[in-house]
C-alpha cells in the first residue's frame, strides 16, 4: 500500500521584510482590519476612563458643593445649625443678702440660622452681598438651678431655678459675634411653663452676651456674659430703666454686690454637640 506524502510549502519572504514567516504570511486585508479592530477597542477604553473621570468630578463637585453648607470652612452657610454648651458664673440676689449666688449646672441651646431667612439685617461685619453669610441666633435658651448647694451659716439655702434667652448675630467668615444679649428670670419653687417662666418669680437680669466664633470647630469660646439686675425685662434694644443706653446700667468689671445687683460669668457651645452632656 503506498503512502501519500503532503508536503507542506512556506511562502517565501522577500528580501528585507523582517517580519516572521508566520505574520508574513497574513494578508494586508486582514492585518488592517485587525488594527482597526485594535484601534477600536483603545478608543472605547479610553471614552470608558474619560466617563469615570467625568463621573468621579461631578462627584467630587457634588461633594464639594454639599461641603459648603456643613463644613466649617467659613464658606456661606457653614456655620449655620444647632450648637449645645454650658453658662456658668455667680450673681447677686436682694433675695440672699451678703453671699454670691453660684451658676455651676446648666443647659445651652441654640440655634443659627441665616439672617435672610430670619428677616434680620445682616451683621455689621457684612456687605449686602454677602448677606448669606450672616446668622443669627435663634431659639437661644439657658436652663438650671442657680444656688443649689450653697449654705449660710449652718442653714441650707434652696436653689433657685433660672431660665434665660439668648440672641446675638454671627458673621461667619470672619468669626465676629455681635449683638449678644443674655435676659434671666430666676424662681422662687418652681419653675412654671416648660422652664419658661416662674410659679413665683425671684428676680431677673439682663446683659451682654460676648464671644469668639472658631470656624473650624464650629465653636462659641471664651464665652462671657455680664448681667444688672436694674435691666430685667430689657430685650437690649430698650434703653435703661432711667433712660440712657442698656450697656450704661453694667459693671464693667462685672463685680457686683450689695445695691448693685447682678451677675457674669463665663459660656460656650459647640455645632451638633448633645445638652444632655452639659448636665
Amino acid at each position: 500500500m503506498g503512502c501519500d506524502v503532503i508536503i507542506g510549502l512556506q511562502t517565501p519572504v522577500p528580501d528585507g521584510d523582517a517580519r516572521s514567516p508566520a505574520a508574513a504570511a497574513i494578508p494586508p486585508e486582514a492585518a488592517s482590519l485587525a488594527s482597526d479592530d485594535a484601534s477600536a477597542t483603545t478608543d472605547a477604553t479610553n471614552d470608558g476612563a474619560l466617563d469615570a473621570s467625568a463621573s468621579t468630578a461631578a462627584a467630587e463637585a457634588s461633594a464639594t458643593d454639599a461641603g459648603a453648607t456643613t463644613s466649617p470652612d467659613g464658606s456661606s452657610g457653614a456655620c449655620g445649625g444647632t450648637y449645645s454648651g454650658s453658662l456658668t458664673g455667680s450673681f447677686w440676689s436682694p433675695l440672699v443678702v451678703g453671699i454670691p449666688v453660684p451658676i455651676t449646672s446648666t443647659s445651652l441651646t441654640m440655634t443659627l440660622v441665616p439672617a435672610a431667612s430670619a428677616g434680620a439685617a445682616c451683621s455689621s461685619d457684612s456687605d449686602a452681598a454677602d448677606c448669606d453669610d450672616s446668622f443669627v441666633v435663634q431659639g437661644g435658651s439657658v436652663t438650671g438651678v442657680a444656688n443649689s448647694s450653697s449654705t449660710v451659716g449652718d442653714a441650707s439655702v434652696g436653689g433657685f431655678p433660672f431660665a434665660c434667652t439668648l440672641a446675638g448675630a454671627l458673621d461667619c467668615p470672619t468669626g465676629a459675634f455681635t449683638g449678644g444679649w443674655i435676659e434671666c428670670i430666676y424662681c422662687v419653687g418652681p419653675i412654671a411653663n416648660g422652664g419658661t417662666a416662674c410659679s413665683i418669680t425671684g428676680g431677673g437680669f439682663a446683659g451682654t452676651l460676648t464671644a469668639t466664633y472658631d470656624t473650624v470647630t464650629r465653636a462659641f469660646l471664651a464665652g462671657q456674659w455680664n448681667a444688672s439686675e436694674a435691666l430685667a425685662g430689657n430685650d437690649g434694644g430698650s434703653p435703661g430703666p432711667e433712660g440712657g443706653p442698656a450697656s450704661g446700667y453694667l459693671l464693667d468689671s462685672g463685680s457686683y454686690g450689695v445695691d448693685e445687683y447682678g451677675g457674669s460669668g463665663a459660656w460656650s457651645a459647640t455645632h451638633g454637640v448633645d445638652p444632655g452632656s452639659y448636665q
